[in-house]
């Protein structure tokens, strides 16, 4: 299953050819009948289908149970309401008070600890021990200590909240808002940050913003030399086919006249000498007929 084009890893799921409500229900999970993220066995079980369809003839006591590989963990959606969804009759399952509830709050969560505040869950042993915790948007469900840190935070049902709308009879889902929010774990480190100037800070604009725009500039300007470069390749491509067109004309008409008079066509040029001879020839008649030369 891909979602995004983001590999979540192979399921391998029940046909349900033995049992009808095992239908779509998960065997395995990359192999795996049960992962070892956590700390409990009921933590790490498998549990429900790969999130996509669910076992048909669903009743309202029944609950929506699919495995996250985002959230590492099997989670469990419960019955709200009936409604319709385009028209077509439909049951919402929406998400427990209690999903990202801390051991404290919900003592069968303790297998997910070590755990903060309620609301966000720890999941960092399945993102290479990163401090990474998951909730829901806007720390919605969360103990408010934590929104009411954080200025601009509204959380709310409408907004915030997860749920899916499926078909009873045949367990497709009809409406699905699935919304997580991904949170870092970070320590104040006092004494490291402070004003910063001189060398440090001139090296700082340098690498960040005078680099990286000059790059950018000379990505534009190798734009610009290549469609210059287009142009004149085209231009010269232009001159030298019309040039091949009049030399084709001229060929074509030398042929036609060669044809016309039946002999190629002959440009008579007389040298120069011969001109000169010509015109000498003249002026001595003209001379003569004046007397001012004799027959002699």
């Amino acid at each position: 299953m891909q979602l995004n084009n983001t590999d979540t890893g192979l399921f391998t799921i029940n046909t349900g050819v033995d049992d009808i409500n095992k239908v779509h229900k998960i065997n395995t999970w990359n192999g795996l009948k049960q992962v070892n993220f956590w700390h409990s066995v009921q933590c790490n079980m498998l549990n429900g289908t790969a999130g996509e369809m669910w076992p048909p003839f669903m009743d309202p006591s029944d609950t929506l149970k699919f495995f996250s590989p985002d959230a590492c963990r099997s989670l469990e959606l419960i019955y709200q309401n009936s409604d319709s969804t385009f028209g077509i009759p439909s049951f919402r399952y929406i998400a427990p008070k209690t999903m990202f509830a801390n051991g404290t709050v919900y003592p069968p969560n303790e297998g997910f600890c070590p755990c903060r505040e309620s609301g966000v869950m720890n999941v960092s042993t399945c993102r290479h021990h990163s401090q990474v915790f998951i909730s829901h948007p806007h720390f919605y469900n969360a103990d408010p200590v934590l929104w009411e840190a954080i200025e601009g935070l509204h959380p709310n049902e409408r907004e915030h909240a997860l749920f899916i709308d499926i078909h009873p009879l045949s367990g497709i889902p009809l409406n699905v808002s699935i919304k997580l929010q991904l949170n870092l774990f970070l320590k104040s480190a006092k004494g490291i940050f402070g004003n910063i100037d001189g060398e440090i800070l001139d090296n700082f604009y340098t690498f960040m913003v005078v680099i990286p725009r000059v790059l950018q500039y000379i990505q534009f300007i190798i734009l610009g030399l290549g469609a210059l470069f287009l142009v004149i390749a085209a231009t010269l491509g232009i001159i030298l086919l019309q040039r091949n067109k009049d030399r084709e004309s001229v060929t074509e008409w030398i042929r036609d006249k060669s044809t016309t008079s039946g002999k190629a066509p002959v440009l008579h040029l007389q040298s120069r000498e011969e001109e000169k001879k010509k015109v000498l020839e003249g002026c001595l008649t003209t001379f003569t007929d004046l007397g001012l030369l004799n027959d002699e």
